[in-house]
């Protein structure tokens, strides 16, 4: 099973996300889009696991010290890769950063993952396109994004004819947001 821990955003998150990428879709039509529904950030990728490794990794963060839920802002935009052959598209934090980084580091942490966390939501992968003006449209965005953090979640990817469907397998409330 190919699996994930993430935060997933709220719909109205996702919407307002969604607008971005439209406005950004009119700039950089050939690009390869990510779908609103599929809006996630990574805390930290799994990859193929079994269902017993699963439960172990579900023991881990069962006795996590969650911390508790906090805000952070989505507001530039950058890329993966360079100017001159671009692989990814992203909207990274700004406000609320060091929360999220001690987030994606408590998962990390507790489950041996020694790389760094780059906190990030895909927008888009480039495929082969070198796009002229992508330094023109980089940097802060002309209105934030600011994400609310109650929960996180484990992710089972399931991949086929299609986009990604991501399936919740586990949810994890933040402390001091039991509700």
């Amino acid at each position: 099973m190919r699996t994930f821990i993430a935060i997933d955003l709220p719909a109205e998150i996702k919407a307002q996300v969604s607008q971005l990428q439209k406005q950004l879709k009119d700039k950089l039509p050939a690009l390869s889009w990510t779908r609103p529904e599929n809006f996630h950030l990574t805390l930290l990728f799994l990859g193929e696991r079994t269902k017993n490794e699963l439960e172990g990794i579900i023991n881990i963060l069962d006795r996590i010290p969650w911390p508790g839920a906090f805000t952070f802002a989505l507001d530039k935009l950058e890329l993966f890769g360079t100017y001159s052959r671009p692989k990814v598209l992203w909207l990274g934090p700004g406000e609320g950063r060091e929360e999220l980084g001690k987030l994606g580091g408590l998962v990390r942490c507790a489950l041996g993952e020694e790389e760094p966390f780059a906190p990030h939501l895909t927008l888009a992968r480039f495929r082969n396109q070198k796009p002229r003006d992508i330094k023109s449209i980089l940097g802060p965005v002309a209105e934030n994004i600011l994400v609310p953090v109650h929960e996180v979640t484990l992710f089972e990817s399931k991949l086929g004819a299609g986009p990604p469907r991501y399936i919740p397998i586990k949810k994890w409330m933040l402390e001091g947001d039991k509700k």
